[in-house]
């Protein structure tokens, strides 16, 4: 004699393995959900824009061009001079604000190097670009200049340039420096900030 088991606990039975597989689907959609959704950090952090040297970059409010970086132990201009006990690097960059000068200052500027971030040297005052207003749709060009340890030199960079000091949530323009190819020179001398291009 065959027992056949009723209708009924087949569908039961099937129910609950449709809702079990559905279960494991769903927490496996959270795991990678989990797993690739931006941190807080990402989601506030600044939108980067990333170029070469010589190549002209523009953020939302912010326009630069690298033309070239040195290496050097003493940095000087007519009225100052700076020497270090580690390196100069001495970038000369032109930048300008793209949609309005209210509250545009280069008040970041940054080397990023092995995961340790260099902030432009106030030391030469007005002489850098550090910190300086911009202006609209008129490039300033100057140089920044970045105090390291001379134990980098053989390392990569990143220039890191934004408008304000808090750039989350802004644009970053970055620009990878290979500081092993870079010009080597005892002192290095520069020009004030000025209006225009790079000549």
């Amino acid at each position: 004699m065959t027992v056949v088991a009723a209708p009924g606990r087949r569908a039961h039975w099937g129910r609950r393995l449709l809702g079990g597989a559905a279960l494991v689907a769903l927490l496996v959609g959270a795991g990678v959900i989990r797993d690739t959704a931006p941190t807080d950090a990402e989601w506030q952090g600044p939108m980067e824009v990333r170029g070469e040297v010589a190549e002209e970059l523009t953020g939302r409010n912010i326009r630069a061009t690298v033309h070239g970086a040195t290496v050097a132990a003493v940095a000087t201009t007519e009225e100052w001079t700076g020497e270090t006990p580690g390196r100069w690097i001495a970038v000369e960059t032109s930048v300008e604000a793209v949609e309005t000068e209210v509250g545009a200052l280069l008040g970041t500027a940054e080397l990023l190097i092995d995961g340790d971030r260099y902030g432009a040297s106030v030391r030469p005052g007005s002489d850098s670009l550090e910190g300086l207003p911009l202006s609209l749709g008129v490039p300033t060009t100057g140089v920044l200049l970045f105090e390291v340890p001379e134990s980098v030199l053989t390392e990569d960079a990143e220039l890191r340039l934004a408008v304000g000091s808090d750039p989350r949530l802004d644009s970053m323009l970055v620009i990878p420096l290979t500081l092993r190819d870079l010009e080597v020179v005892d002192t290095y001398r520069f020009d004030r900030p000025s209006w225009g291009a790079a000549g």
